[in-house]
């Protein structure tokens, strides 16, 4: 059983009473991971085409993929070339929309690539894919890597969203996984700041052995409730289970190692809460408590990260993720 790590300020909720919060972000509006999948069969809702009619064809595996979870993987004919597809369930788009397509692939071997192009249509047939959102002829990476691509829609409805794999054979295998569509985050934002900043009047300076405390919050800033996950246990933004993190970056602008790494549960019923109109869950934390180490003297670039990834068994929970804003320090 995986531990559990949580840390939260007494009662959760909190009206903020200040204007509207920084925040970047995106909201995913589909995401797959594969990890409720029971293999070879894809999750419930996606379909496979074996275009070729040969022995092999797309299925989930239950290793390969992020972090060596699963994911779904084409096995190479060793004589034929590929024509073999799967397609995500039907998808409610809003009109005239962007939307933005992620996914992780890799294969086995960088000398033996792939060829995976992705298309959106308005059913999962290969007839009805007629939109090409993009194309990687040569996929060679052997560590998963992000694929990003754009799409549009012209009227609001349901569409579907298909991989079509046409490499060559005897390519051995490609890797799919984490699937995301995602319009930018409207509804939830998020705040870092600085206990010292804001009690002291923006001061940021730190000396090398005194705490660095902060304050998160991540609020609802449309009319409506928003559920969200509000178990806020903090862990390394790359754990996909993780909720609350922080990228820094030291002086120079080398990336700052975040060196804890928890690993956390689903959340539990209670976790999932509904906020409020103006409602914010919040979290207290000392930057030095485990996170960092402020060695060097110099500016430090500090933001937080909310992200949910976390499907909810009742009521439609947000999947997405916050950045903040940038907060700086300056160790003397």
């Amino acid at each position: 059983m995986k531990s559990r790590w949580v840390s939260l300020s007494a009662g959760w909720l909190v009206i903020l009473l200040t204007s509207a919060l920084m925040a970047q972000g995106e909201k995913y509006v589909f995401l797959e991971n594969f990890d409720g999948a029971s293999p070879p069969a894809l999750p419930v809702g996606w379909t496979m085409l074996n275009a070729n009619a040969d022995s092999q064809t797309w299925e989930t595996v239950n290793f390969g993929g992020a972090r060596g979870g699963p994911c779904v993987r084409y096995l190479s004919h060793p004589a034929n070339t590929a024509d073999d597809w799967f397609f995500t369930p039907a998808i409610a788009l809003a009109a005239s929309t962007q939307y933005t397509l992620s996914f992780e692939s890799r294969v086995t071997s960088p000398a033996n690539p792939h060829h995976l192009s992705v298309w959106v249509g308005t059913s999962p047939t290969t007839a009805a894919m007629t939109t090409q959102i993009l194309d990687r002829p040569s996929l060679s990476n052997r560590e998963m890597a992000t694929t990003t691509g754009t799409l549009t829609t012209g009227a609001a409805g349901s569409y579907s969203i298909g991989f079509h794999c046409t490499s060559n054979p005897n390519q051995l295998a490609l890797y799919v996984d984490n699937v995301v569509l995602s319009v930018p985050a409207t509804d939830l934002q998020i705040r870092f700041q600085l206990d010292k900043a804001f009690y002291q009047a923006g001061a940021n300076t730190f000396s090398s052995t005194e705490p660095i405390k902060c304050l998160v919050y991540v609020k609802n800033v449309t009319t409506s409730p928003l559920t969200v996950n509000s178990l806020l246990s903090l862990g390394h933004d790359g754990d996909p289970e993780v909720v609350l993190s922080f990228l820094a970056t030291a002086p120079g602008g080398a990336p700052l190692e975040f060196r804890q790494r928890y690993r956390l549960p689903l959340p539990a019923p209670a976790d999932i809460k509904a906020l409020q109109p103006g409602e914010a869950a919040y979290k207290y934390y000392d930057l030095k408590g485990g996170a960092f180490n402020f060695t060097t003297t110099g500016t430090y670039t500090i933001r937080a990260v909310y992200k949910n990834l976390n499907k909810s068994a009742g009521p439609p929970v947000w999947l997405g993720r916050l950045v903040s804003d940038p907060v700086q320090i300056r160790i003397p």
